[in-house]
């Protein structure tokens, strides 16, 4: 799948962090761009998996939130039969793994209930934090995607889910 989807509860779980976070910065950590197969050809599917965290010392007023991309560029394999509608290419083409983070700091409230859970947080991560760094993820594997000769891929926006 090219899109990822946030589940609206995580969304409504992150709530109180969300509601007092300040983004400041965002950084590429880590990346690593391989092309497989040099003779594949068109069309390519993209596969992507994102899987997000969150660091916070105690007692530390800032967030970070770290977001690990895979994104596998699947194309037909010169053996693979193309003949059904609804075949998949197996072929892995390339392939663009990279860390993203993203630096908040966290407004105090005015209450006794200051502190936030780890619960919470993570939530925070999954959802809010998703959500911001998901436009330069996309603008980078455009990028890399056509640096090592493949058409630029365009993987789809993160929408919000409603999953039961």
């Amino acid at each position: 799948m090219s899109q990822i989807q946030i589940p609206w509860q995580r969304w409504e779980q992150s709530g109180r962090v969300g509601g007092r976070a300040e983004l400041h910065d965002v950084r590429l950590f880590s990346l690593n761009t391989v092309l497989r197969d040099f003779g594949a050809e068109p069309p390519y599917v993209a596969d992507m998996e994102v899987e997000a965290s969150v660091q916070r010392e105690d007692g530390s007023a800032h967030v970070v939130v770290s977001a690990e991309y895979t994104l596998k560029a699947r194309a037909f394999g010169p053996e693979q039969d193309r003949s059904e509608a609804d075949t998949e290419p197996e072929l892995v083409a390339a392939e663009v793994n990279f860390t993203m983070l993203a630096l908040y700091s966290l407004r105090p409230l005015h209450d006794d209930a200051d502190e936030v859970s780890p619960d919470e947080l993570e939530a925070f991560a999954e959802s809010t934090g998703l959500m911001a760094l998901h436009p330069y993820a996309r603008e980078l594997i455009q990028d890399q995607t056509a640096r090592i000769g493949l058409p630029a891929l365009t993987v789809g926006v993160a929408q919000i889910a409603k999953i039961d």
